[in-house]
């Protein structure tokens, strides 16, 4: 005789609610396979179990219950292969939704554990070295809630480069940038290359932001640096907020012979 399963002990196997196992029954989506006539309790075997498992499982990828009764209910072999691959490839989009977001907790998590261990400290401006960078520009001029988590789409690339994840905007003669850091780069035509070395830094909130690259910049001149552009970093402190880090070049650049000017490769 096979097993049989009341729905409070199905609901407890199965991790579902006993409204859940309800609601299944009267779509037709999951019926038990016995109904005591008298008391109206419903029993399920081992094989509407398995079928309980796997509508759960396909509705973790959100798709919708109708859609997997049709699933569930087809019984040509080639249509539930198609099918099954179109549920898989939903999978692997959400999972690379879902690490996304996981990056940016991460990140975000990190940030809150370094401001914690420095949060009797207030450093104001800190000079950082910097490596250099070449970075991407897109016709945005600043983040917002709108762009700045699929703002990769804003920079199409050529065959060889990829990105990372850090955004920032250039400020250079008035004039706001957005822009990407490449992580590679087969070549720089087309890229602006953000020089190595001294900066001159400090992390704000956007409504401190001209305030304080102001700031930075007026320090900068008073110790012999003439900036032609300053960098405002994109810091993510949550998945819907970010702060800034403004930075600042102190780079002394090669005089030519007449009075030029030898920038070299950077902006």
């Amino acid at each position: 005789m096979y097993k049989k399963f009341p729905i409070g002990r199905t609901a407890k196997i199965t991790s579902l609610t006993a409204e859940a196992l309800r609601h299944y029954d009267r779509i037709g989506l999951v019926r038990p396979s016995e109904v005591d006539p008298d008391t109206g309790y419903r029993y399920y075997t081992d094989s509407d179990i398995v079928r309980l498992n796997t509508v759960k499982a396909l509705k973790q990828m959100d798709m919708p219950l109708m859609e997997i009764k049709k699933i569930l209910d087809l019984e040509d072999f080639g249509e539930i292969a198609v099918n099954l691959r179109l549920c898989r490839e939903a999978a692997d989009r959400k999972i690379a939704e879902l690490n996304a977001v996981k990056e940016r907790i991460s990140r975000a998590e990190k940030y809150y554990i370094g401001k914690a261990a420095s949060a009797a400290e207030n450093t104001g401006e800190v000079i950082k070295h910097i490596p250099e960078r070449a970075v991407i520009l897109c016709e945005l001029e600043r983040p917002s809630v709108e762009n700045l988590y699929d703002y990769h789409r804003h920079f199409p690339l050529r065959e060889g480069f990829s990105l990372n994840d850090e955004a920032g905007v250039l400020v250079k003669n008035g004039k706001r940038n957005m822009f990407a850091v490449c992580g590679k780069y087969p070549s720089p035509d087309g890229l602006v290359i953000l020089e190595c070395g001294q900066y001159l830094t400090e992390e704000c909130s956007e409504a401190r932001l001209e305030s304080t690259a102001s700031k930075l910049i007026e320090k900068a001149k008073a110790i012999g640096f003439e900036p032609e552009y300053h960098v405002e970093m994109v810091v993510l402190t949550g998945i819907l907020k970010w702060n800034y880090e403004v930075q600042v070049p102190l780079i002394k650049r090669n005089p030519l012979p007449g009075g030029g000017i030898e920038c070299g490769k950077g902006v």
